[in-house]
């Protein structure tokens, strides 16, 4: 673990040059005897060696401040946050959330634009490309922090009979302070969470990035502990690169903020509910973080495309890949594939 103190907690984060058949879960782990452990998933029906030395991951040490409970009173639920703006950027990929945080432009335009400088697509295939597109405008958002609502499943927490679980906030610094503040506001705005009474809290822990950005995360391991784990399979890497032999064009699409799509079961809002110095607050969509999340979501977008997945496209997660080995099947193949996530409620990117 190089220079990890021991009993720390380190965020591991998979490493970009990783084997592609190999991913590694991005969490939190504990240091012990300068060793800690990660889960490496191998999307490969083969055996697969990793020699000793080799680099998995990246630590980042959390300071031990952070898990320190906060005496601030809870700020009140009922003041200052107001819903009638919408806010566009992601803070968490900022130094300064209020300038990451411009007006949201508008989901879509009306007239569909597409760039076609580096294609080689002939000007009659353009043509046809854009004129379908046009027909999905209403399917495309310009912001990722516009997804869409689908009706086709409601999130649920199943914990058995565990009683609720109640952890007091982190402390947190004056700028980690300000990007939570400004993330709660967007999500608040937005409409993907509200002000909870719930009898379960996860904290909230905000961690710094090697690039000096801040990341908002919720530490949902307790309640992942407890929860009756989701064992639905993911796509193996091998058997997708079978399918894909022979085919000459490609369509990749990906679904704007994928887990943002799914709503929270009524029941199961409460148990979603995170802690922090500004107060207590629960998702009213599926949020990261969550052990099930992953198998819930796959499960969903496999159902959407049942009949298409493995000869149409296929799926990983909210990224699909439309396949073909001439162009007037393509335009089928993506027409098909739109309609239906047109039709779960789902928006691209």
């Amino acid at each position: 673990m190089g220079k990890a103190p021991e009993d720390s907690t380190v965020l591991a984060e998979g490493l970009p040059e990783l084997d592609p058949l190999l991913k590694v879960a991005r969490s939190l782990c504990s240091v012990q005897n300068g060793q800690t452990i990660v889960e490496v998933c191998s999307a490969s029906e083969e055996d697969v060696v990793i020699q000793k030395g080799t680099a998995l991951a990246a630590a980042t040490v959390v300071p031990k401040t952070a898990f320190l409970p906060t005496q601030q009173a809870y700020r009140n639920e009922s003041g200052t946050r107001g819903v009638d703006s919408v806010i566009s950027s992601a803070a968490r990929e900022s130094d300064s959330p209020r300038e990451a945080m411009p007006g949201l432009k508008e989901a879509y335009r009306a007239e569909m634009e597409a760039d076609f400088t580096d294609s080689k697509l002939g000007g009659d295939q353009q043509e046809l490309l854009h004129s379908l597109l046009g027909d999905f405008r209403d399917t495309f958002v310009e912001s990722s922090l516009k997804p869409g609502r689908t009706d086709l499943l409601k999130f649920s927490i199943d914990t058995g009979t565990q009683p609720p679980i109640k952890q007091r906030p982190y402390r947190v610094s004056n700028a980690e302070g300000d990007v939570m503040e400004a993330e709660i506001d967007q999500y608040l705005d937005l409409g993907l969470v509200r002000p909870s009474t719930s009898p379960w809290a996860s904290p909230v822990l905000m961690i710094r990035k090697p690039d000096g950005g801040i990341r908002f995360c919720i530490d949902y391991r307790r309640l992942n502990a407890v929860t009756i784990k989701d064992c639905y399979p993911m796509p193996l890497i091998d058997d997708i690169l079978d399918v894909l032999r022979g085919a000459k064009l490609y369509s990749t699409m990906d679904i704007a903020s994928g887990y943002w799509n799914v709503p929270m079961d009524p029941d199961s809002v409460e148990k979603t509910a995170f802690t922090c110095k500004y107060g207590l607050f629960e998702w009213l969509v599926m949020p990261f973080g969550l052990c099930n999340a992953v198998p819930a979501f796959e499960r969903l977008m496999e159902n959407v495309l049942v009949d298409l997945k493995w000869r149409t496209c296929l799926v990983y997660l909210d990224d699909c890949v439309v396949f073909s080995s001439d162009f007037p099947t393509h335009l089928v193949r993506l027409r098909q594939v739109l309609e239906r996530f047109r039709n779960a409620g789902f928006k691209l990117k």
